[in-house]
């Protein structure tokens, strides 16, 4: 993927606004299977999806089915080549899932491990010596975040969840957080502007759903500014929900 074009520096003259621009926004979406995070995005009219696990077939979306890294990469030079013409149509970029996202990291670097220490047995990310596997890989996913970043789009990671065991101080309790752990998953919880955990349950036949953006000792979130409210209520109509969030942003 190319870099954007680097502008010049500039001092500011006064303090700037609190940034409610859509494509300026950053996305993790979290919560469990079923629960509507695909179909949520699906409802936007300028959304693109970079596939990398099935589950769209019953939505109906502009999507990029990644097999690997390289497609992934690829996919992104085309969007670069495309900005200020007709064909960047899109306001909205998710991928779709960011555990096989960051999996095709992975697989990158144990690639490229393997052909540099071809005298050692390179199985997963873990045999590239000193460590230098996770690094490389936590590193290649955060230059591209970056790089997704600087396109005119929203950037969206909708991942799975875990129940996770964490301690602090004398006290420890399971808290529902992003399935990928270590470095990778710290550093996309620091990425994003607004983590919305979707929570789903059952009231008779019908599946209630609440979006939380407050971190607790229960579940992650975050909306920086405050602009996506902790604790909204879904309606059954997934187009009525993405109308509400959309409507929080410019």
């Amino acid at each position: 993927m190319s870099e954007a074009i680097k502008q010049g520096v500039v001092l500011p003259t006064g303090k700037r606004g609190i940034n409610k621009n859509w494509v300026n926004q950053k996305f993790l979406m979290l919560g469990q299977g079923g629960v509507g995070k695909s179909h949520f995005w699906s409802c936007g009219e300028k959304t693109l999806f970079l596939q990398t696990e099935p589950g769209l077939n019953a939505l109906e979306v502009e999507a990029v089915e990644l097999r690997d890294w390289d497609d992934f990469v690829e996919a992104g030079g085309l969007l670069v080549k495309a900005l200020g013409t007709e064909a960047f149509r899109w306001d909205t970029l998710v991928i779709d899932t960011v555990d096989n996202w960051v999996n095709m990291a992975n697989e990158k670097v144990i690639s490229d491990g393997r052909e540099k220490f071809s005298k050692m047995e390179i199985n997963g990310i873990g045999d590239i010596p000193n460590g230098a596997g996770w690094f490389q890989a936590t590193n290649l996913v955060a230059t591209y975040l970056r790089k997704l970043a600087a396109l005119p789009m929203a950037v969206v990671l909708i991942g799975h969840h875990n129940q996770k065991k964490v301690k602090e101080l004398s006290r420890e309790y399971d808290k529902s957080t992003i399935s990928i752990g270590g470095n990778m998953g710290i550093q996309l919880l620091h990425w994003s502007d607004h983590t919305l955990y979707i929570e789903g349950k059952m009231v008779g036949d019908n599946l209630k759903r609440k979006v939380w953006t407050l971190p607790s000792q229960l579940r992650e979130g975050k909306s920086r500014g405050g602009i996506v409210p902790n604790g909204m209520e879904w309606d059954d109509d997934m187009g009525v929900n993405y109308k509400k969030i959309r409507g929080l942003f410019t």
